[in-house]
């Protein structure tokens, strides 16, 4: 059986020195019992709040925060799990952060009725037992003791009652997010003192003990646990790590703005000797702290981290400086993972845009139909049923127990591929296997990848060949009228349903290029449509593919249609709120995804070692209707327009029998008349006449070697 254990600080009371303030640029540590009154204005048109007659004071009053000094000591609290030990077996170990709910206390929302000067307000109210939002994913963290892989949620609860006077979306989610990277820290060094690893103290001493409190004083955890007899409360926990967690396997979750804030932690692990300095905007004290732990920690590497899941992240623009966004894990041990779900009553698909950023080998899955809170069985519980609000949207949406699943076998994947030893699950991203989970037919799971294995990439694990395309030019799609969810540059087609345009991609067989290095060709893409005419379709792949040695075609060519893990649907999720007051908007967008082929399945080894170029040629689609002559639209159009003429004419002259109006004012019924209908009816028979216009976006060309063992069905 595992070690399941849940640590708070009635059952296990450690606490730590925190730090808070409540902006970038100011001093105070709202943590000590001198700071005097700190103001907190929540958002523009807002009364400020004390923070901490409205928090700081009632937490302590109730007992959760503890007084040393000047000191108020924060609680280290979560949910542990380890696997049953088998031997000297060290055990991976994944660290999960969950994000923004009901904490400790009830906030009561006044909006203004009337414009300034009349603000809003906030109303705080205690809760008699705090919201542990850290207990959520305990099914997850059951599922991956199963497959021999440690766990630890952590109680974020402090940072989730605490705003900060930061004007800017990015800098005020940054400034939290970096609240919460140094909670993972601080737990981080208390699993590696109850494991019996080592920790670097200074010779001034440590500047951020954790302390353990017996009976009514506080004492060094470290000094707690070389006591003849360890405290019964600390032993059994203590027994279950030490010596049997493996610190150089490490696996971090965050769901959302746990999410954003796993994302960043590898910035604050070493590359090399050196541990770069993170330039999003940030707390010089938090940051200092953050690095500092990090030495004390044994100056974790980057390549310690094996895998980072972002779930449902609420991923801010930093609308200043978009690509100073703090995403960056760049190194090829580490796998990122983005999931998203259509049905997000809180952060909408928008956070696809993450996926962008990283560089390391990544995978991305938007599932249709899944939700924000019930990933998360604790805030599950606390839902509102004006949630989800019309029954259109409720329509496809996945049970509870069904998301329960899916973060279990689905997102579990993530952990069980990377720190598992079943590398075989990865495949499970890219459609080669299914997902072994039990969900409704209509849950459709759409995505992208970019990844070789094994890791760290040796040569020619994957090749990227986008700088060698020359037309069509990179395109920003924000600007384009189709509805792309993410807002990148990539290869832009735009044509009507007729002729054939080819991406020509050269490869240099005398390089790392050559296939026979490789046993995949892929490329994301989407194709862009009028959603508004028929939004739920699914769409024709009219593309081939066809590789050459020089101009010789070499094997025949591969169609659209019979990439299987591809499917052209667009998603039906929810928009962003756009401004304040407004509803969100249930709204179809499309999504960028992977079209993957086995070379082998289509080349022999010696033509893989021949192709100097490969070609995709987007043909026109068969299934919808072939564009109509320049002389039907031009004789059609003006055809419509006479009839809609006359028809306005017609029109205009029974109103004036009707009504005999003078003879000037029955002169302007007609003109009016005629001039609306040959417009109107002109403009619709051209409508009629005139093909579609489709958008067809490229990105990514990669060859990739991805030598994973497939077991036997």
């Amino acid at each position: 059986m595992p070690f399941d254990r849940d640590i708070n600080h009635q059952s296990i009371p450690l606490y730590v020195d925190y730090f808070h303030a409540v902006s970038i640029s100011e001093t105070k540590n709202i943590f000590t019992t001198n700071v005097g009154n700190v103001e907190i204005t929540p958002q523009p048109n807002y009364d400020a709040y004390n923070v901490v007659n409205t928090i700081i004071n009632p937490l302590t009053q109730k007992g959760i925060l503890k007084v040393e000094g000047n000191t108020l000591l924060v609680p280290l609290e979560g949910s542990l799990v380890v696997p049953d030990p088998v031997g000297n077996t060290r055990f991976p170990l994944v660290m999960i952060g969950h994000g923004n709910h009901t904490a400790y206390f009830n906030v009561t929302e006044k909006k203004p009725i009337a414009q300034p000067p009349q603000n809003g307000s906030l109303t705080f109210a205690i809760l008699a037992d705090p919201i542990l939002s850290y207990n959520g994913y305990r099914a997850l963290q059951l599922a991956l003791a199963s497959n021999g892989i440690a766990s630890y949620s952590i109680n974020l609860n402090i940072v989730n009652n605490l705003d900060n006077n930061e004007t800017t979306a990015f800098a005020s989610a940054a400034l939290d997010f970096s609240q919460r990277i140094l909670l993972f820290f601080l737990h981080l060094k208390l699993l590696r003192t109850l494991a019996g690893e080592p920790i670097t103290v200074p010779p001034a001493g440590d500047p951020f003990p954790i302390k353990f409190l017996a009976g009514a004083t506080f004492e060094n955890l470290t000094a707690t646990l070389t006591n003849a007899t360890v405290d019964p409360r600390i032993a059994p926990v203590r027994n279950a790590l030490l010596g049997r967690i493996d610190f150089n396997r490490l696996g971090f979750m965050g769901h959302s703005r746990g999410a954003d804030s796993v994302t960043r932690v590898p910035s604050y692990f070493f590359n090399g000797a050196a541990l770069p300095n993170p330039t999003y905007p940030h707390h010089d004290e938090v940051h200092r702290r953050i690095m500092a732990l990090s030495e004390q920690v044994g100056r974790p590497q980057r390549d310690d981290i094996k895998c980072v899941l972002a779930l449902e992240p609420t991923a801010v623009v930093n609308q200043a400086d978009p690509n100073n966004h703090g995403y960056v894990i760049e190194n090829n041990q580490t796998m990122f993972f983005l999931g998203v779900g259509t049905h997000d009553e809180d952060v909408s698909l928008d956070a696809v845009r993450m996926y962008e950023y990283p560089s390391c080998p990544k995978a991305m899955i938007a599932i249709n139909g899944a939700s924000h809170k019930r990933f998360n069985t604790i805030w599950a519980g606390h839902e509102s049923t004006n949630d989800f609000g019309t029954a259109l949207i409720k329509l496809n949406l996945i049970s509870k127990p069904q998301h329960q699943r899916i973060l279990t076998s689905v997102f579990g994947s993530c952990f069980t591929g990377t720190l598992g030893g079943m590398p075989s699950h990865l495949l499970r991203f890219t459609k080669r296997n299914n997902f072994v989970v039990n969900v409704p037919r209509f849950v459709d799971f759409q995505g992208a990848w970019k990844f070789g294995f094994p890791f760290p990439a040796p040569a020619n694990t994957l090749t990227a060949l986008d700088a060698k395309v020359t037309a069509p030019p990179l395109e920003a799609l924000q600007g384009s009228s189709y509805k792309f969810e993410q807002d990148i540059k990539a290869f832009f087609v735009e044509k009507i349903n007729e002729g054939t345009f080819t991406i020509k991609i050269p490869i240099d067989p005398s390089t790392n290029e050559q296939l026979s290095n490789y046993n995949h060709f892929s490329f994301r893409f989407a194709r862009g449509v009028d959603l508004s005419s028929d939004a739920g379709r699914v769409e024709e792949k009219n593309f081939t593919i066809q590789f050459f040695d020089n101009n010789t075609p070499l094997g025949r060519p591969i169609a659209g249609a019979s990439i299987t893990t591809l499917e052209l649907r667009a998603l039906q999720a929810f928009d962003e709120i756009k401004k304040a007051g407004e509803t969100k908007d249930f709204e179809y967008s499309i999504l960028l995804q992977t079209a993957e082929i086995n070379l082998s399945a289509h080349l022999s080894a010696a033509e893989m070692s021949r192709v100097t170029r490969i070609d995709i040629n987007v043909i026109p689609d068969a299934t919808k209707s072939p564009p109509t002559s320049t002389a039907k639209l031009v004789f059609g159009t003006i055809g419509g327009a006479v009839l809609g003429g006359a028809i306005g004419l017609g029109g205009a002259a029974l109103w004036n029998l009707k009504d005999d109006p003078d003879e000037s004012t029955g002169r302007k019924y007609l003109i009016a008349g005629g001039t609306i209908g040959a417009v109107g009816l002109g403009l619709t028979a051209l409508k009629l006449l005139k093909s579609d216009k489709n958008a067809f976006v490229f990105k990514d060309f990669l060859l990739t070697n991805r030598q994973i063992p497939v077991p036997n069905p």
